[in-house]
């Protein structure tokens, strides 16, 4: 008894846990040589909430910030010795890792530089999960191709 309950236990929690209405922003900071930049500041913005998010990239010029509400963001990413960039319009959907690589250059800190998210890629390169929303206009318009509608 005490067996079925804990693998019970774990499979719930294995479910509860994969499954997420928040998506995350990553990416890795270099400079123009295309070495990277570790302790810059990474901050994200949503304009529409408020909500501001900061961190600093690691040893390998990485930087995560999980756990964002679904919207746009706008981010600035600043180093000392380097141009400040700015990446706005960054989307955040349901379940979703947006990569965005970022690269500094060397300047004044009031110098910067911005780049438009319709340069971003589209396809989702750093997980091979998916996540999305779906409304009954979805389920209505999907083509039955003989098959009875009813049993939807």
């Amino acid at each position: 008894m005490k067996v079925r309950l804990l693998t019970l236990l774990l499979l719930l929690t294995a479910a509860a846990t994969a499954q997420t209405f928040r998506g995350t922003i990553l990416g890795t900071v270099t400079d123009a040589t295309g070495a990277v930049v570790s302790g810059a500041q990474v901050t994200v913005h949503n304009a529409n909430t408020g909500l501001e998010r900061v961190t600093l990239t690691s040893a390998d010029g990485s930087y995560s910030v999980p756990e964002l509400p679904i919207g746009s963001y706008d981010m600035t990413v600043t180093q000392k010795g380097f141009q400040s960039s700015v990446v706005k319009g960054v989307p955040v959907d349901v379940a979703s890792e947006r990569r965005v690589d970022v690269g500094l250059k060397a300047g004044e800190l009031v110098q910067q530089v911005e780049v438009s998210s319709e340069s971003l890629p589209m396809v989702e390169t750093s997980t091979n999960l998916l996540g999305g929303t779906l409304t009954s206009k979805n389920v209505e318009n999907l083509p039955v191709n003989g098959r009875d509608y009813t049993k939807l």
